[in-house]
């Protein structure tokens, strides 16, 4: 309850200075609806600080503010800082509401001081005061809470017949800025006429209250969109914090805002013409106009984007919208895939003239996308209904780049009735030949498809643009396979293949195999070792194939590994292994190795071996293991075959556990047959062995 002394401690304007209009007119609404529950002065050096308590017009949790000023002799206000502990913080609306009071009550408090503070009566009657106007303030808030119950079951809005007030009304409008059109939401208020027009709109200066009768016979999609416009940029840069009345449309947010305020039946553009919302997108399509040269400019064409339908205005949010006033509608803007900053750019378009735009002729049949081409670029003679043909160039990788590209390399393109080249994207329209042979290509899309897939179903990945390759990691004999069929199940998946391999033999044919197991040639009756040597016909002529051993075993352990437990390992048919005359490969048949590959094994795994000689120097023993396992067909030399036979080729055995070095004349006696050798290591003493 207010004093009634007439006298002020300062005048209430010159508090105005510390507040911005918005708190100050809302905090001149709570003085003067009483909102203060209690406040207290006290001395502060050579001012005073004040402290109150008090609420909102929404809260139920009261707000302290806490205030430092300074008043002069003369009634005048020297300084002011508030601090509150509502969200805003300093110089707020309630901070004004306690200056006023300040300024209003300043002076009946300063008199209850005395020169020790206020006496206990002053206390006293203090209290009580704040205690009746926190009983009065509790009185309020109970009895607004049974209204809002009373209303919370009851219709949405009702009015008397005859009787107008104001709704809200959401207005969309297209703002032309520097760069492109957006549209703007705004929320006005206004008063339907009983001809169903809207009057005069006024534009929402603060976020209505909810004790205010247009908040209260609202309906919940009005609060819904309230709280939507929150999720949408301001309409101004420049704005300040707090409630926007208009808005951007940008994204999910501002494409739902507009369908809900569709809904509400209030949405009118900016003329008053009442909106409505419209699933199916409007089509913005492009055309060129021609625009006459004009003194020193030339002439040319200039591309204009503009909707189908005559009336229709576009605003390139994200995503686009139209509004069309004529039909009363608005909805999405098909942009025909275009993003709304492409659109942004063809709509600023230069005059191209015609010599310019053939200059970029290629520019605009790759940038344009579903937008015409220039009249001049149009009446070019164009190849349509052409079934194309994939043409497929397959060269040898470079060594250094076999470790990232593989074997081979495959480069795809496409020959359209003779004219053959490779057009990256999906525009369906290219332009092929130069000069006068100029052709505008329609290309096949679907058929081109095909290509790709059959080859990525090949196992063909691509590597760069339109260079397909079989993935390093991955097994390359299969191009060692297809460079012997000539490619057949590239050719019978439609493709033309031209292989360009230059005077390199990519591809030879090994034949029979030659082992020979010979003596020392030095010494060939009286050494102790052999000479294993390994060859194969290739073209004709030997070729050693020691070298390749440790590769052969090396596929060997790949295969047996990669074999399932309990079954077993089988070699291919062939293997392709490196030339060793050149640069290609030799296909060597496996039936013809298998034999003899167990016992290279045992020599590769009991010690190492340089196999990048002509022969293979063995002992005795390795050379007995070795005529054992490998059987008929293997030829000796470097040794006489003994009169008696293979009843003596085994030679005398020295006492156990002493060792002799044996001539190489003592295996003279070892016959060809290796069923013979075998009985002779099954039968051989216990009491010593060869070697």
């Amino acid at each position: 309850m207010k004093s009634d002394t007439p006298r002020q401690w300062f005048p209430p304007s010159q508090l105005a200075f510390y507040f911005d209009q918005g708190a100050w007119s809302r905090g001149t609404t709570l003085y003067l609806q009483d909102k203060v529950l209690s406040s207290q002065l006290t001395p502060d050096g050579d001012g005073w600080r004040f402290a109150r308590t008090g609420t909102g017009l929404t809260k139920v949790q009261p707000y302290s503010v806490n205030a430092e000023l300074r008043v002069s002799a003369g009634g005048n206000l020297s300084e002011w800082r508030s601090g509150c502990t509502c969200p805003v913080g300093r110089y707020c609306k309630h901070g004004a509401a306690l200056g006023i009071l300040a300024s209003m009550q300043g002076l009946a408090l300063l008199n209850e001081w005395g020169p020790d503070g206020p006496s206990p009566e002053v206390v006293e009657r203090r209290s009580q005061m704040e205690k009746e106007r926190a009983l009065s303030h509790a009185e309020y808030q109970v009895r607004d809470w049974l209204n809002r119950l009373e209303n919370a079951n009851g219709p949405v809005a009702y009015t008397l017949p005859g009787s107008t007030h104001d709704q809200f009304v959401y207005s969309l409008s297209v703002v032309q800025t520097a760069y492109k059109p957006v549209f703007h939401l705004a929320v006005k208020r206004a008063a339907q006429k009983r001809n169903g027009e809207w009057g005069k709109a006024k534009k929402l200066s603060t976020e209505p209250s909810p004790h205010d009768p247009i908040w209260q016979t609202s309906s919940p999609l009005d609060r819904d969109i309230f709280d939507l416009l929150k999720a949408c940029p301001a309409a101004s840069s420049f704005s300040s914090y707090g409630f926007q009345s208009e808005v951007k449309l940008h994204g999910m947010p501002g494409q739902l805002l507009l369908k809900l305020c569709s809904q509400t039946g209030r949405l009118v553009s900016d003329d008053g013409i009442a909106l409505r919302w419209q699933d199916t997108p409007e089509a913005l399509v492009g055309s060129w106009h021609e625009v006459k040269g004009q003194d020193h400019l030339p002439g040319g064409w200039q591309l204009r984007m503009q909707p189908l339908h005559p009336g229709v205005v576009y605003g390139l949010n994200q995503p686009p919208f139209f509004m069309d006033t004529v039909q009363g509608l608005c909805g999405p803007l098909d942009t025909q895939g275009l993003s709304a900053n492409a659109l942004q750019v063809l709509s600023n378009s230069p005059v191209l003239p015609e010599s310019v735009a053939f200059k970029f002729q290629n520019q605009l049949l790759e940038r344009l996308g579903p937008v015409p081409l220039p009249p001049v670029i149009q009446k070019m003679p164009e190849i349509r209904g052409v079934k194309p043909r994939g043409l497929l160039n397959i060269s040898p990788a470079h060594p250094a780049d076999r470790g990232l590209q593989g074997l081979f390399l495959a480069e795809l393109s496409f020959d359209y009735d003779g004219h053959i080249g490779f057009w990256p994207g999906q525009q369906s329209r290219v332009m092929v030949g130069q000069g006068t042979h100029a052709r505008m290509l329609l290309r096949d899309l679907p058929s081109e498809r095909q290509a790709w897939d059959a080859l990525a179903g090949l196992g063909l990945v691509t590597f760069d643009a339109n260079l397909f390759a079989l993935p390093p990691e991955q097994s390359q004999q299969r191009w060692l396979e297809w460079l012997e069929n000539d490619f057949a199940p590239l050719r019978q998946a439609g493709l033309d293949v031209n292989v360009i391999s230059g005077a390199t033999p990519w591809l030879r044919l090994a034949d029979d195999v030659h082992i020979d197991l010979s003596g020392d040639t030095e010494a060939p009756e009286t050494s102790p070792w052999f000479d294993l040597s390994l060859g194969m016909d290739i073209d004709g002529k030997r070729v050693n194939i020691l070298p390749w051993v440790p590769m052969i075993l090396t596929t060997l352990a790949q295969i047996s590994s990669a074999t399932a437990e309990g079954e077993k390992a089988e070699l291919p048919p062939y293997l392709y292994l490196p030339d060793l005359q050149g640069e290609g490969f030799v296909k060597l048949p496996t039936a013809k190795i298998e034999p003899w590959l167990t016992t290279l094994m045992e020599l590769v795994s009991e010690r190492g071996r340089d196999w990048a000689g002509d022969e293979l120097r063995l002992s005795r023993l390795e050379a007995l293991r070795t005529a054992a396992s490998l059987g008929e067909g293997v030829s000796w030399a470097g040794a006489k075959l003994d009169e008696a036979g293979a009843a003596n080729a085994w030679p005398r055995q020295p006492a156990c556990g002493t060792r002799s070095r044996q001539p190489a004349s003592d295996l003279a006696a070892l016959p060809a047959a290796g069923p013979q050798l075998v009985a002779v290591f099954a039968y051989a003493p216990t009491g010593g062995h060869p070697g």
